[in-house]
């Protein structure tokens, strides 16, 4: 249940980072309304002037981009602490009784 839970807190930043993202750099090129549009329905990029199609589209590629960056980061951090966690397996009393008799 936690694991599901936490995916769902990875799944919710990711999103906030992209919709972050492209509507800080869609406000500057498109209208509040053209940005709702966008928000509600990606179809209603196809109704933009092509310029504004162009940088749409750069908007979200590059709000892409910084997901898989932040997700690349999360997924190192996890390695590492893997790493870090990890203990060397002990020997069994029957592995040492063998070496002995032999």
């Amino acid at each position: 249940m936690r694991l599901l839970k936490d995916r769902r807190i990875a799944g919710m930043m990711l999103a906030t980072i992209l919709n972050n993202f492209t509507k800080d750099r869609l406000q500057d090129v498109l209208t509040e309304a053209e940005v709702q549009a966008i928000s509600q329905s990606f179809s209603s990029i196809a109704d933009l002037p092509l310029q504004s199609q162009v940088e749409v589209r750069s908007a979200f590629a590059e709000g892409y981009t910084r997901q898989l960056q932040v997700m690349i980061a999360f997924s190192a951090l996890v390695f590492l602490s893997a790493l870090l966690t990890w203990e060397k397996p002990k020997k069994m009393m029957e592995d040492v009784e063998k070496y002995l008799a032999s």
